[in-house]
């Protein structure tokens, strides 16, 4: 029997309203009364949020002060007033991120927070109060869709160093456990010798559903699997965030878990930016933020697959316009059988690091490899690194019976899509993880 689970909801909510001013259920509650919402509604909703953190901006945060001149057309049309502010890249905003606090700002409102540096240097930012009680509404709108509630038991697989540094002491994993109702597996420690511990630890906690990244989720099944062991428990779902899901993983997750994989997209520096409803569309959180996709090279507006531009609609404390999250992906109005109107993230093609470079300046989607790889079927995993134009590490985890000619053909098919033979190849035991538990699949590093 699960006793967290009514503490949190009777006694640990009600404490957090009462006498901490905190408003999640409220957030939680005015999210799913506009769940169905018409498209005219939601839009209306949204302009109205968007003119009001512009006219803020202009006024209240230094970096964006010389647009003041934008203030008509911000009243008349703020949509497209936004796109008279410039594009605003990671490295822009981590050179002087001062720039962007509100003059209004108070110190003892902001909450600190960086990303976990899974491609490359942690980005720190300021949040408030209000911005995180959105985020997590959002989650908790999209995770109710599948019966989930905020005070469910769950095990988290995760590797992200903002919290795994935190969780290394035990008045720390007690916290965890008591005030969100949930244990962590740590996403780095996915290892043969300790899988039947992790097997029996979902057995004996028995939670209602389990969050992580898709490769450490899809490693997990992996594990469990090749061992020969069964999830006898029935969970609600299995919610995948952080990384790209392929379907070969969601395919494995649901057999394994026997569950509904749920796709979650978000960014720590994002917020939640779209959940996977049941007739499996990714609706975005219309109401928490406002999405772009702009063309990789001119940052011109497309309905294409392009660069996607956050603009976050509810932190006043660090306003970021047209942050990009350095995800590529495509948006298209919401035709879903599940009645919703949040337009639809119709495609999420990973990162703008993930795309490779030809001698000849053309893109080319991590992707690629991927499919190679997955037609294949000959490896247990690997990672294609171009580090010029020219060049290609690629390491291979290969399978019992995979063979010098299937590791020959792969490569082939990469040395003729980039016109080179300059690749080197090595086989491996396992790809190394980043500092947050996550695997690049495919990563251009130049």
């Amino acid at each position: 029997m699960d006793i967290i689970k009514p503490l949190i909801r009777h006694a640990l909510y009600p404490y957090m309203e009462h006498i901490k001013g905190n408003h999640i259920r409220t957030r939680i509650t005015q999210l799913l009364e506009t769940d169905k919402s018409e498209s005219a509604s939601l839009q209306k909703q949204q302009d109205q949020a968007l003119k009001k953190l512009l006219l803020h901006c202009i006024k209240e945060v230094p970096y964006y002060m010389p647009y003041t001149h934008l203030e008509p057309v911000i009243i008349k049309n703020p949509k497209d007033a936004l796109k008279q502010f410039p594009v605003l890249d990671k490295k822009t905003f981590s050179l002087n991120p001062q720039a962007f606090l509100s003059v209004s700002s108070k110190v003892e409102d902001r909450i600190e927070n960086r990303t976990g540096g899974s491609t490359g240097e942690p980005v720190r930012f300021v949040i408030d109060r209000n911005t995180v009680e959105f985020y997590e509404a959002c989650r908790y709108r999209g995770l109710s869709w599948y019966g989930i509630t905020p005070y469910d038991r769950s095990i988290m697989v995760w590797g992200s160093p903002v919290e795994i540094d935190v969780l290394k002491n035990k008045k720390a994993q007690f916290k965890e456990k008591i005030l969100k109702n949930r244990v962590v597996i740590p996403a780095y420690s996915l290892k043969k010798e300790e899988i039947k511990s992790h097997v029996a630890l979902i057995h004996r906690y028995k939670p209602d559903y389990i969050y992580g990244y898709a490769s450490a989720l899809f490693a997990l099944a992996q594990l469990i699997e090749s061992e020969g062991l069964r999830i006898d428990h029935q969970l609600k779902g299995i919610v995948s965030t952080s990384e790209n899901l392929f379907e070969e993983q969601r395919i494995l997750i649901e057999s394994v878990f026997k569950t509904t994989c749920i796709n979650e997209y978000g960014a720590r520096d994002g917020g939640i930016i779209a959940y996977e409803c049941p007739s499996h569309n990714m609706h975005l959180a219309e109401e928490s933020l406002f999405v772009e996709t702009v063309d990789l090279n001119s940052d011109l507006a497309t309905s294409a697959s392009g660069k996607l531009l956050i603009t976050d609609l509810h932190n006043y404390s660090m306003p970021r316009l047209r942050y990009q999250v350095g995800d590529l992906g495509k948006i298209e109005a919401s035709t879903c059988a599940c009645g919703r109107k949040h337009r639809i993230l119709t495609s999420l093609d990973g990162r703008v690091d993930d795309m490779f470079i030809t001698k000849t300046g053309e893109y080319v989607h991590g992707h690629f490899v991927n499919h190679i790889a997955r037609d294949m079927n000959a490896f247990e995993t690997f990672q294609v690194i171009q580090t010029s134009p020219e060049h290609f590490d690629i390491a291979i985890v290969p399978k019992p019976d995979t063979t010098d000619g299937q590791i020959e053909h792969f490569v082939d098919l990469i040395a003729k899509k980039f016109d080179t033979k300059d690749i080197t190849v090595k086989k491996v035991s396992e790809i190394p993880k980043s500092a947050s538990g996550k695997i690049r699949y495919a990563k251009r590093a130049f």
